[in-house]
């Protein structure tokens, strides 16, 4: 069934529209990447929406590098960064929407299209991969064909449970990124935590899985009301040594629900440095997501 021929498909495109706006409203402040638009999710809803296990990634915004032609951030001789190349590589068909105040009926269906291709797209920004071997572990990943598994030992695409990625603070790129933003810059994309929950509504996650600083996800819980899971005993897992044996610092995972609006949805927590989960390594990830989805017994066993 196409996403348009669901009966979620008039609460997304009300969302999209109401995305658009807040994005136009907001897009002449400085610190907004131009050009670019906003990306209410990234991924395949069609597929997400047919999968036995519903699984959503949350990062904070989305980068600045979406929109740039680059991989990464160039820096001159004073590491000072340099202005990339604007570009739409990894969203075709955006450079016919980005300036449009209001987007018609069709245009609103070609945007939904441009997000669910994001990751069928070889220009798709690697960042994600630090998601991956925890959707393996729940036999799912972002693309049917398996997107980070080049040796294909985490080769997933006969399980079909694709994940698709969103982000809690904003669905708009900014230079700099979320967390070196100016608390007045934040306090004016406020409104896309609203759109995230309002789009949360519409996806009801079985597993949200989140990775952030301490401190960062206190807020979160804070925001969201999340309660420790515990379904007669607690999920806690910590790793105390590093892969060649050295000794790790607060690095664990924990287990929250979110239950609110007729949504009950696991969330996987684990702590970062750069990006979420990187603490911990791949094999540790993929053991995480089997074991959890063992333990919510959702989708079959994983062995």
């Amino acid at each position: 069934m196409s996403i348009f021929e669901r009966k979620e498909w008039n609460e997304i495109s009300n969302l999209i529209i109401k995305c658009w706006k807040h994005y136009n409203s907001v897009k002449s402040n400085n610190f907004i990447v131009k050009p670019s638009i906003p990306v209410l999710w990234f991924g395949d809803l069609d597929a997400y929406f047919n999968s036995s296990i519903k699984i959503i990634t949350v990062g904070s915004n989305p980068s600045d590098l979406e929109f740039a032609s680059e991989d990464k951030r160039k820096k001159d001789s004073n590491e000072n960064v340099l202005p990339s190349t604007p570009s739409f590589k990894r969203f075709k068909g955006a450079e016919n929407i980005f300036n449009k105040l209001n987007l018609s009926e069709e245009e609103v269906k070609k945007y939904s299209l441009i997000l669910n291709n994001y990751f069928k797209n070889k220009n798709r920004y690697n960042w994600f991969s630090c998601f991956e071997p925890i959707l393996n572990g729940f036999l799912a990943s972002y693309n049917e064909k398996g997107v980070y598994n080049k040796n294909e030992e985490y080769r997933i695409s006969k399980y079909g449970n694709i994940a698709v990625h969103t982000d809690i603070y904003s669905p708009l790129a900014t230079s700099p990124t979320w967390s070196d933003l100016y608390n007045s810059d934040k306090s004016i994309l406020s409104q896309g935590t609203d759109l995230w929950v309002s789009l949360l509504e519409v996806l009801k996650p079985n597993v949200i899985l989140m990775g952030y600083k301490p401190s960062d996800f206190k807020k979160i819980v804070n925001r969201l009301g999340l309660k420790k899971f515990n379904d007669n005993k607690e999920f806690f897992r910590e790793y105390t040594k590093c892969k060649n044996g050295s000794p790790k610092k607060n690095t664990y995972c924990s287990l929250y629900v979110y239950d609110k609006n007729y949504v009950k949805s696991v969330v996987v927590y684990g702590t970062k440095a750069n990006r979420p989960f990187d603490k911990i390594t791949k094999e540790d990830r993929y053991i995480l997501g089997r074991d959890v989805k063992n333990m919510l017994s959702i989708g079959g066993e994983v062995v």
